[in-house]
């Protein structure tokens, strides 16, 4: 993917994981592949578990000296792990085969141990998070709400009480319980009762009478009708139904009405469900 994505470079690039949220320094990173003359650097940060990821031991000036994936817990030489940024010279490419599938962290990265000054890692102890799985993407919510990351949550934003944080004009009903961290987007109302906690509602969002949601994620013009959202994700336009019941990570798919009164845990919705 990366030698298609990077056909014709002739300059240094930078290549990031999609699904990975993080504080990275990037110009910090990128100042230290060039101090090193390195051909590529990799990012690397530290977990307490590393034995679902590929740990990365390196000499004490950044120098990888090997890769291990995924060893058993007790059993990994570091628990600093490829955290999946990379500085890249345009001469990486020339090592990555054409015409065949390859793994440039499985195979292009390892043989390039081998070649002494190539290939070097930048640590970095802050904020990373893999957002690869329902549960990762609400974490990622729950630590940006709560400030895990610096800067603005969201644009617009503005704090009207602690930790609740609306965008635009917005309607709440004043015996709407919100509890922090909380963003609500443009345009949304809330009606009477509702109780709303550490979660993200988009733009256009309606959470009505005696409704709760916590803990979770509503997209744009998604509606909770008098229902009760808790640890779920709900796709744009899609409704839930009076009395219904979302939990333990459940997913619901854009434009979907999830009928008053049934109850998902755990469960998986998409458009063209009989449920829609």
């Amino acid at each position: 993917g990366i030698r298609f994505a990077a056909e014709g470079i002739t300059e240094r690039f930078v290549v990031c994981n999609g699904d990975v949220l993080t504080g990275l320094d990037l110009a910090a990173m990128v100042e230290f592949h060039e101090a090193r003359g390195a051909e590529a650097s990799i990012y690397l940060c530290q977990v307490d578990d590393p034995s679902a990821f590929g740990v990365v031991p390196t000499r004490d000036d950044g120098e990888v000296v090997g890769f291990i994936e995924k060893p058993p817990r007790d059993q990994a030489p570091t628990n600093w792990i490829n955290a999946g940024t990379y500085v890249l010279e345009p001469s990486v490419l020339d090592r990555i085969p054409p015409r065949i599938n390859v793994s440039i962290e499985r195979e292009v990265f390892p043989r390039m141990v081998e070649a002494p000054g190539a290939l070097y890692a930048f640590h970095y102890d802050g904020y990373w998070l893999d957002i690869g799985t329902p549960e990762k993407y609400l974490q990622a919510h729950h630590d940006l709400l709560r400030g895990a990351l610096p800067g603005t949550l969201a644009p617009g934003a503005v704090e009207r009480a602690p930790g609740v944080w609306t965008q635009g004009e917005v309607h709440i009903d004043p015996t709407a319980v919100l509890e922090a961290p909380l963003l609500v987007g443009a345009g949304s109302v809330i009606g009477a009762g509702a109780r709303i906690s550490d979660s993200v509602l988009g733009s256009g969002v309606r959470v009505e009478a005696d409704s709760v949601v916590v803990r979770s994620v509503l997209f744009d013009g998604a509606t909770v009708g008098g229902g009760e959202v808790l640890d779920s994700v709900v796709g744009s336009g899609s409704t839930i139904g009076h009395g219904a019941g979302l939990s333990d990570v459940t997913i619901v798919g854009p434009g979907v009405t999830v009928d008053g009164g049934s109850r998902i845990s755990g469960g998986r919705v998409p458009a063209d469900d009989p449920r829609g």
